[in-house]
């Protein structure tokens, strides 16, 4: 600013000013015209909307002695309006939502600040320090209690979170308002930002379309990019790794004894696994599943070679079915005796408090009865992981030889924070998918795909996933009013643990269905009733949030306050990655087709309110230069990508069902299909997405609880005996 100051009153500097249509001026002196007697400071922005304020451009404010890499050493300038790059960057960090992050944060230690527990139970709040935590988690690996009434007591669930009942009176309400607050933060972001940079419109016009133009550009290209490169990384360490762990476990099977895969990693390792066995239990959690479908997805976990002895299922059935459920759990349970060591059946009554018919709440009650289960019948909790898949998931011959080698390899202290993630293609049905549909399933393969190979991800668990039995016990299972199980518990995880699990690659394909129902246009609905459903998972960013204030007044009411402290101050540190993870998730496909139209409004206003002298042609010439060369690079990425999708199904095409169509065996044809429905399907899939997102925020903010929308899957056809 100092330096446009300057060249106010240093007319006599040499320059050469370029007229409005790009002409040559030269002058020593400028004229008369360049400059007004009343341009003696910076000019206020919003004076560029009246046509009565005089405005400068750059061609009449130069300083003198610039340096000129023009041929000669001229100095030229376009005869553009006086824009404060400052703005312009402060302007760019409110758009993108870190900056909403960082004060968010600001906010909750605030909060946190103000909570305060009752003095009557300030004693017992306090009583452990995180030593008497680790010693009591070595002590309590078998001492689970049951009541009368069937209900656990699991001395290893001992969370580090203040319970509310515990807060003041005060601090009780104050806590409440939080709550509400956070559940507002998904729509602020979706719906205040746009509105915030529309009203910074007004005063700084020039700035804040430059910001929204190229923010929404950079984000397409990075996201590209993103894809382009980790997924074509993970393609390549997939098809290393399946020729090898799909031989082993088939060989190993017939030439070892084996019972456990520390026998079964020994012949493959050539190395003696000190660890003991795993005993893997698989949860199936479904409602209105037809039984084929259920069969489809144990049949391809009997494929393990380590079924028979080492897998036991436990089939999560909806009481609400009536007698239904009862004979598909018994069909079920016939049809696969003697292919697992163990079948379990659970069945999900109705009408429980806070507990929506869903996939989560089924899940988080057939995790107690499979805990109680294992207590009554005295097993062995410490070497248990358990796997949760939806009812059409698909695994790979060797899933759970490459998990129960993971689980060995990692030492004690860390394979009980971990969550294993095999890459989900939805790709089962995929012959038979609508183009719209078919968008979706490469642009979430490929996403799902680079977040596992990008060695520094922030990573979710997503649909089917893996975990100890100790970190569930950990955490107390899952929470049956959140819709998004997958995303919820793996943030779950991360808090209570204080920020030590991790969700690990295990780089072997799961695959799955797409809704589909019997139209064409009845399965575009039907997919979009499931990413409604996803969308959901936006109110863990409120979760996060609302979390955060109870965690840190635990921390804060310890004994070993530094201690605790400073592993707070450590998780909150890395969670704000986390956080980031999640806006790039839903918050920017959200955004990005409000800034779009936002960006398109404010144009048209300028261009009709602007006066000729405020060269408002040449802003959007020269902002446009950067978003097209991003945008083309973008297009690359995405060509790139799609081809990487047929790198994908060629990796699972036995898998799929139904015989392709003619096109689709030529990998040439394959793609050109691809990348047709790509650049005529995208626009309206992503707006489509961004629907969703918008809805979800909706609803997180005016509801409390969630409605889970079942979508259509596909009848599967009996394989023939």
């Amino acid at each position: 600013r100092e330096l446009v100051r300057a060249a106010v009153h240093e007319l006599d500097a040499l320059t050469v000013t370029v007229d409005r249509h790009g002409g040559d001026m030269p002058s020593s002196v400028l004229p008369d015209e360049a400059v007004s007697s009343d341009h003696d400071g910076v000019p206020t922005g919003s004076k560029i909307w009246n046509s009565s304020e005089a405005w400068l451009t750059v061609s009449k404010w130069h300083p003198a002695g610039v340096v000129s890499s023009l041929p000669g050493g001229e100095v030229k300038w376009a005869n553009v309006s006086y824009m404060s790059i400052t703005e312009l960057l402060v302007l760019t960090a409110v758009a993108y939502p870190a900056f909403v992050i960082a004060l968010l944060l600001i906010i909750t230690v605030v909060v946190s600040m103000f909570l305060k527990v009752r003095p009557e139970l300030l004693h017992a709040v306090g009583a452990d320090s995180i030593g008497d935590t680790i010693t009591r988690e070595a002590q309590a690996w078998q001492h689970v209690g049951i009541d009368a009434d069937g209900s656990i007591q699991d001395p290893l669930y001992c969370p580090p979170v203040l319970p509310q009942e515990c807060l003041s009176d005060s601090s009780r309400r104050v806590y409440q308002c939080w709550v509400r607050f956070c559940s507002l933060i998904p729509c602020w972001m979706v719906f205040g930002m746009p509105m915030l940079m529309m009203c910074l419109a007004r005063p700084y016009p020039q700035e804040v379309f430059a910001a929204l133009t190229l923010l929404t550009s950079a984000m397409i290209f990075i996201n590209g990019m993103y894809m382009a490169i980790f997924a074509g990384s993970a393609i390549v360490r997939m098809r290393l790794q399946m020729p090898v762990d799909t031989s082993a476990s088939t060989n190993v099977a017939a030439s070892v004894d084996a019972t456990t895969y520390a026998e079964v990693a020994t012949a493959l390792q050539q190395e003696q696994v000190q660890d003991g066995s795993v005993m893997h239990w698989v949860i199936l959690p479904q409602y209105g599943e037809e039984v084929e479908i259920v069969a489809g997805a144990l049949r391809s976990i009997s494929q393990s070679s380590m079924a028979a002895r080492s897998i036991s299922i436990v089939l999560g059935m909806e009481e609400r079915e009536g007698d239904v459920a009862h004979s598909k759990a018994a069909q079920l349970q016939a049809d696969f005796s003697g292919q697992f060591r163990e079948i379990l059946v659970s069945y999900h009554p109705a009408g429980l408090p806070n507990d929506p018919p869903g996939k989560a709440s089924n899940l988080a009650w057939a995790f107690k009865a499979l805990l109680r289960h294992l207590v009554m019948g005295q097993h062995e909790l410490s070497n248990v992981v358990l796997t949760v898949a939806d009812a059409d998931s698909e695994f790979h011959a060797s899933y759970f030889n490459c998990l129960a080698q993971h689980f060995l390899e990692t030492g004690d202290e860390i394979r009980y924070m971990r969550i294993w993630q095999s890459p989900v293609f939805h790709v089962k049905n995929y012959h038979r998918q609508p183009a719209p549909v078919l968008v979706g399933t490469m642009f979430t393969a490929m996403q799902e795909l680079a977040a596992l190979a990008d060695p520094n991800a922030v990573r979710f668990p997503y649909s089917s996933y893996s975990l100890s039995l100790a970190l569930a016990r950990r955490v107390g299972g899952w929470d049956a009013e959140w819709i998004a199980e997958d995303y919820h518990m793996g943030i779950k995880c991360f808090l209570l643990s204080l920020g030590r699990s991790t969700v690990e690659p295990i780089l072997v394909p799961t695959i799955n269905y797409t809704p589909e129902a019997d139209t064409y246009l009845g399965t575009v609905w039907a997919r979009w009733t499931q990413a409604k459903r996803h969308a959901l998972g936006f109110s863990d960013f409120s979760y996060f949030f609302m979390m955060l204030p109870l965690l840190f007044s635990y921390a804060t009411t310890q004994r070993s306050g530094i201690q605790s402290l400073q592993a707070f101050w450590s998780m909150a540190t890395y969670g704000v990655t986390l956080l980031i993870r999640l806006v790039n998730i839903h918050v920017i496909i959200g955004i990005l087709s409000t800034y779009t139209l936002c960006t398109s409004l404010l144009k048209m206003a300028m261009l009709v309110m602007f006066s000729d002298d405020r060269n408002v042609d040449f802003l959007f010439s020269r902002t446009s230069f950067c978003p097209q060369l991003l945008m083309v690079s973008s297009s690359i990425c995405t060509v790139f990508v799609s081809l990487l999708f047929i790198s994908v199904y060629s990796l699972v095409r036995d898998r799929v069902e139904g015989e392709p169509e003619r096109y689709i065996t030529s990998s040439l044809l394959h793609w050109a299909r691809n990348a047709i429905a790509i650049v005529v399907c995208g626009p309206f899939y992503f707006l489509g997405l961004g629907i969703c997102i918008w809805k979800a925020a909706l609803n997180v903010a005016i509801s409390t609880s969630f409605e889970y929308e079942v979508a259509p899957k596909p009848t599967a056809a009996k394989p023939a005996q």
